[in-house]
């Protein structure tokens, strides 16, 4: 009910920046637990990639910077877009690494994980409402195309 919400949110600007706020600190420990993956560098930016598509498919998905984002004040979105981009920049490096090691190709990383962060954000608005497989399937089969593209061997 609205007052419940209104119990923990001091107003609809303070429930989205909660959201976001929460949306934020998930994609922080999605990176800090691919880091902690023991494989190249290729394996760390799957892990991520996976972690962060098992949550926009779970029933509580993160919010992306974009619905309300403009609504925030100027100061935490200017602090929360700080964040993006070193969470981006962060994982830009992973794949120069993997590029370095010669297990990905060589294309422009901050470019590629802007892509890859957009195109995970639309999931939940294209899955359609009576969908069978469970976020970790959905993980699976989407990282392996981002990983393997459409090879057929």
């Amino acid at each position: 009910t609205k007052g419940v919400l209104y119990h923990y949110f001091d107003d609809k600007s303070d429930l989205i920046k909660q959201c976001y706020e929460r949306s934020f600190e998930l994609y922080d420990r999605f990176i800090r637990a691919a880091e902690g993956v023991d494989g190249n560098a290729l394996d760390i930016l799957q892990t991520n990639t996976h972690l962060n598509i098992q949550a926009q498919t779970s029933r509580v998905a993160p919010l992306m910077p974009q619905p309300g984002f403009g609504s925030l004040a100027p100061k935490v979105r200017k602090r929360l877009t700080l964040k993006a981009r070193n969470q981006n920049q962060t994982l830009a490096k992973m794949l120069d690494r993997a590029i370095d090691e010669g297990i990905a190709k060589p294309y422009q990383s901050g470019l590629i994980t802007h892509i890859c962060a957009g195109a995970i954000g639309w999931i939940p608005k294209w899955l359609p409402e009576n969908n069978t497989y469970k976020p970790f399937e959905i993980a699976d089969k989407i990282s392996d195309l981002i990983r393997f593209g459409l090879r057929a061997d």
